[in-house]
């Protein structure tokens, strides 16, 4: 399973690596550690060295270089 290891801010990723998006809501968006399905099908495990929030338009960068986009609900 992929793993997403970093947040990166919105806007400074290069969307081309987007592999998919993910929509969560407020509540959602304050994680460390979580298996997750992207919007897409995309599976992977979110694994964050600590608890972080996540905004609308940041990316979670995958192990294998892709970017998932968060996206607000």
């Amino acid at each position: 399973m992929r793993r997403a290891t970093e947040i990166i801010a919105a806007g400074n990723w290069p969307k081309e690596t987007q592999r998919d998006e993910i929509t969560l809501d407020f509540d959602s968006r304050h994680r460390r550690r979580l298996r997750m399905v992207a919007d897409g099908g995309l599976e992977f495990l979110l694994d964050l060295p600590d608890a972080a929030i996540m905004h609308h338009g940041d990316g979670l960068k995958l192990d294998d270089g892709g970017m998932v986009c968060v996206m607000a609900a």
